[in-house]
């Protein structure tokens, strides 16, 4: 079995304040991972199609990170999404939202699960 889980080739979307009450301020620059996601699936579907595993189950879902202000937001950032870039005009938004620099902030991704069988190469014994 193979599990395929990452976030789809988008732009994460940043959002201030809580639930229902939560606005979108802008987006995660995320354009150099989305160059290495877009490949990955081609080479996973050039599998597939060769016979090598077939899907079983494909779910897509929303992935959020929750955050209790700017500093931890923009620490975790630079962290862990080495390869994204906030825009500086939507870290003003979110601190003109939290003045405080204070608050909810939550970073919206659209995520990808897919569960695959391993059937062996065309021809040859499966798993």
């Amino acid at each position: 079995m193979l599990l395929d889980i990452h976030p789809l080739p988008d732009h994460a979307r940043v959002e201030v304040g809580d639930g229902e009450a939560a606005v979108a301020v802008g987006q995660v620059d995320a354009t150099a991972f989305i160059g290495k996601v877009v490949p990955a699936q081609a080479a996973l579907a050039e599998l597939v199609a060769a016979g090598y595993f077939a899907v079983e189950q494909v779910e897509t879902f929303a992935y959020v990170t929750a955050f209790d202000g700017v500093a931890e937001w923009l620490d975790h950032i630079a962290a862990k999404w080495t390869s994204a870039t906030v825009p500086p005009a939507v870290i003003e938004r979110v601190r003109a939202r939290l003045p405080a620099g204070r608050g909810p902030i939550q970073v919206r991704e659209a995520a990808h699960a897919a569960r695959l069988r391993r059937t062996g190469p065309p021809g040859g014994r499966g798993a």
